[in-house]
């Protein structure tokens, strides 16, 4: 997980004792949000997407929340679960797989 969508912090405004709560935006949501490629991120171990950007949504044609409910299998093109085994070896052994994978649109 590279952080969190957001942290409540306080802060005392201007030395008075007073204390607000204020969202402040992790600096990598502006980045995964604004980012050109489709990004559908997964925690070890889960089957289910924790952190979809608006280009995935706009290529699959599924709404941020719809993802969010959704993991792999749900957007995966079968023809492509032969190759699970590399992908998961490439995890283990280096933390992380960058490459391309046919997925199915909501509209199949």
């Amino acid at each position: 997980v590279i952080g969190t969508a957001a942290d409540d912090v306080s802060h005392d405004l201007g030395g008075t004792g007073a204390h607000t709560d204020v969202l402040v935006r992790d600096p990598y949501d502006t980045l995964l949000e604004h980012a050109p490629d489709a990004l559908l991120v997964i925690e070890h171990g889960q089957r289910q997407f924790r952190i979809v950007n608006a280009a995935a949504a706009r290529l699959l044609h599924f709404t941020r929340d719809e993802l969010l409910r959704l993991g792999p299998d749900d957007v995966n093109d079968p023809a492509d679960s032969v190759r699970v085994p590399e992908v998961r070896a490439a995890i283990a052994g280096h933390g992380w797989w960058r490459g391309e994978w046919r997925l199915r649109r909501k509209d199949g």
